[in-house]
């Protein structure tokens, strides 16, 4: 089972909190966490540490740019009010 967390943005309303980027799924943050298209057939998605409080891979190796790479097998995404 895997934990799970909240991280926070590091400045209040931080305009890249979130944002859609042509040929790639949701992203967070300056390179926090990208999700490629087509994310569960290559291992495009890859996370950093930028605009959030908290690291969101810890144990993987990095690769290019400091960004740890990897393959997604499902994701849910929740709308907020």
């Amino acid at each position: 089972m895997v934990d799970t967390f909240v991280s926070r943005l590091k400045k209040e309303n931080d305009e890249v909190a979130i944002c859609n980027i042509r040929g790639w799924g949701p992203c967070f943050g300056d390179g926090d966490l990208f999700i490629s298209d087509e994310c569960n057939q290559n291992t495009l998605s890859h996370c950093s540490s930028g605009v959030y409080d908290r690291q969101l891979m810890d144990e993987m190796e990095r690769g290019e740019y400091g960004w740890f790479y990897f393959k997604v097998e499902e994701y849910e995404v929740y709308g907020v009010k």
